[in-house]
């Protein structure tokens, strides 16, 4: 059988560009923002009509799940700051915590949710996490503001909160 790509190349040259690409911009491949960012431009529902054939129908349904996927965390890592040790992790914690609700969650409940993510403790309370970390109030409160001022989390009428449909 003839081989008319050298497969193994190819994703080294588009790899090497990538890394060129988002260097440029003081973003590392393989961080969120990175990640994120390549799999936005590659995967846009609006390239994939383009795909022929079965094999590419299938791989443009799941390249629109990648795309949904990581659009959400491609908004938070925009806003994050490369210094941020606690609030960065807490945005995520945060959007984390309200894709696994489904459900608008109040402040207090916001944060136990959030802190809870973070620590990777499902049984954590608000008062133990501060106790360990006295950062976490002041930083939950910059990621709640981050967030809503980047338009991935509102408050509902009744003052919950919830992800943006984007």
């Amino acid at each position: 059988m003839e081989r008319y790509y050298d497969g193994d190349r190819l994703v080294e040259d588009v790899s090497r560009a990538l890394q060129e690409v988002l260097g440029k911009h003081g973003v590392e491949l393989y961080s969120l923002l990175g990640v994120t960012t390549a799999l936005e431009a590659i995967a846009s529902p609006l390239k994939f009509h383009h795909l022929q054939g079965i094999a590419g129908h299938e791989m443009g349904k799941l390249g629109q799940l990648a795309y949904y996927a990581s659009h959400i965390p491609r908004r938070v890592a925009l806003l994050q700051s490369p210094h941020s040790l606690t609030v960065n992790p807490l945005m995520e914690s945060i959007v984390v915590a309200l894709k696994r609700t489904k459900v608008p969650l109040d402040a207090d409940a916001l944060r136990l949710a959030a802190y809870r993510v973070m620590l990777g403790k499902p049984r954590a309370t608000i008062k133990s996490a501060e106790k360990g970390n006295s950062s976490l109030s002041p930083a939950f409160s910059s990621a709640l503001e981050y967030l809503a001022e980047g338009n991935v989390i509102c408050q509902t009428e009744a003052g919950a909160w919830q992800l943006n449909d984007l």
